[in-house]
């Protein structure tokens, strides 16, 4: 009878358990994002990181807080017409879900105009359902779908008959803190909230007209743009 008793018992047992982590990593989660946001920022400023303030922050007053810092290697500059784009890649100290994002092809920069910082962009390894479990519902968001126009076969494969991507920006701060998602449509909702975000933190200047919608994820996902 106690056998019997325990085998029933034991699958509760690991339900809890794996519940149980899965809040605590998700704590973690939070937690962290609250310090990668905030931390070296002045007190009251929400758009910020690392002590860099898009719109505040000149470009060499950057350059300087990133040569000093032990998760940045290899900085490099990138001169245009109108403005100085700024790239690196991450150290072995930098958090893991920096690190993992790291890419040649997509790396964390920031770009100058007028020898302000106007625009920081991070690819991360965080999923936007940690990120909305971290922060909360959105301000506003964008939802937008660009269909392809390649002609499908007679019978289409799963990935021809998945042809549309969609992006989805997630806005916080008065806009000017940013997570941006990428996806196909349509797409289950387990996908949506497991998609890789990259965190983009703006002067509020740039923020200026930009149609961000009422936040309304279940029309997006179900409804239109992206059924």
């Amino acid at each position: 009878m106690r056998r019997l008793i325990l085998m029933l018992w034991l699958p509760l047992i690991a339900f809890f358990g794996i519940s149980l982590t899965i809040i605590r990593a998700q704590r973690a989660d939070t937690d962290l994002l609250h310090v990668f946001l905030s931390e070296g920022c002045p007190s009251g400023v929400v758009a910020c990181w690392n002590g860099i303030t898009p719109g505040q922050t000149t470009f060499s007053e950057a350059l300087a807080l990133l040569q000093a810092d032990p998760w940045v290697t290899a900085l490099s500059t990138e001169q245009t017409v109108n403005a100085t784009n700024l790239s690196w890649r991450w150290t072995d100290a930098a958090p893991l879900f920096l690190r993992a994002a790291d890419s040649a092809d997509n790396p964390p920069e920031l770009w100058e105009f007028q020898g302000k910082v106007t625009l920081i962009t991070l690819p991360t390894d965080l999923t936007y359902g940690a990120i909305e479990h971290a922060l909360g519902t959105p301000v506003g968001g964008v939802f937008q779908v660009f269909r392809s126009n390649r002609p499908r076969t007679a019978t289409p494969t799963l990935r021809e008959s998945r042809t549309s991507s969609a992006y989805f920006l997630a806005a916080y701060d008065s806009s000017q803190v940013v997570f941006e998602t990428h996806f196909v449509c349509p797409t289950p909702a387990i996908l949506f909230w497991d998609a890789r975000v990259t965190l983009s933190v703006f002067a509020d200047t740039l923020m200026q007209g930009v149609p961000f919608d009422r936040y309304d994820i279940a029309r997006w996902l179900y409804d239109a743009p992206c059924p």
